[in-house]
């Protein structure tokens, strides 16, 4: 005889009463109030953080009266535009230095004199040249290694 017909052969009234409702007394407890706005984010990212930090962005975020996430979604936005700023500003070249022969002229970069030699500036003739900075033949190889 298996376990089964033991249970099956005993009275019902051994297995006890059937259970009845809690009294009503007994209230489950409040919940707070759900904020119903729909923001289209499913997916969670969870992370660790500095305390400071944790505080500073619920405060952010309190004051603002929106999301963590969405002051988080902000930094990012603004971050991504100053790498963009950044790139741009490196792809700016300096100017290429044009080759001119001039007498008495003294070098932007180290000051020194020089009586009838060549003279590099990113001016675009010599006419111009006193509008823009001149540079003598030692001074133009650093400036093209600092362009590098």
């Amino acid at each position: 005889m298996s376990k089964w017909d033991k249970i099956k052969k005993k009275d019902l009234k051994s297995l006890g009463e059937a259970p009845v409702e809690a009294s009503e007394n007994i209230q489950a407890p409040e919940l707070a109030p759900r904020d119903k706005r729909f923001t289209g984010r499913n997916k969670r990212i969870a992370f660790t953080c500095r305390p400071e930090f944790a505080e500073e962005l619920r405060r952010l975020a309190f004051e603002k009266n929106c999301y963590q996430i969405e002051i988080l979604e902000r930094a990012m936005e603004i971050y991504k535009k100053s790498l963009l700023s950044k790139s741009k500003k490196r792809e700016t070249k300096k100017p290429l230095l044009n080759q001119f022969w001039k007498v008495n002229f003294i070098c932007d970069n180290c000051q020194r004199k020089f009586i009838r030699d060549r003279v590099y500036s990113p001016a675009p003739d010599l006419d111009q040249l006193n509008q823009y900075p001149t540079y003598c033949v030692n001074c133009k190889k650093v400036i093209e290694e600092e362009k590098e």
